[in-house]
């Protein structure tokens, strides 16, 4: 799919729907589309999403997989790659 028409058809349903989160697989597509649909909502992207703690607070990998971060979104709409 191309990666424009697709932000788009997902910004639509994030409007008509007021979802809260939205997630995306962490593959090439899933962190091509994520960024994308987090910048047209102006909100940061959590990427590689390993552990969900509550609906603000997340988990994910850092120095190479050594140690996990643990961090808490306060945007109103979390785009995530899982």
């Amino acid at each position: 799919a191309v990666a424009e028409n697709v932000t788009e058809l997902v910004l639509d349903l994030q409007k008509a729907n007021n979802y809260n989160h939205i997630f995306a697989a962490a593959t090439n597509e899933g962190k091509n589309l994520a960024p994308r649909i987090a910048a047209k909502l102006d909100v940061a992207c959590l990427s590689d999403v390993t552990a969900i703690v509550d609906e603000d607070t997340f988990e994910r990998p850092i120095y190479a997989g050594n140690a996990v971060a643990t961090f808490k979104s306060s945007d109103a709409v979390k785009i995530a790659t899982i």
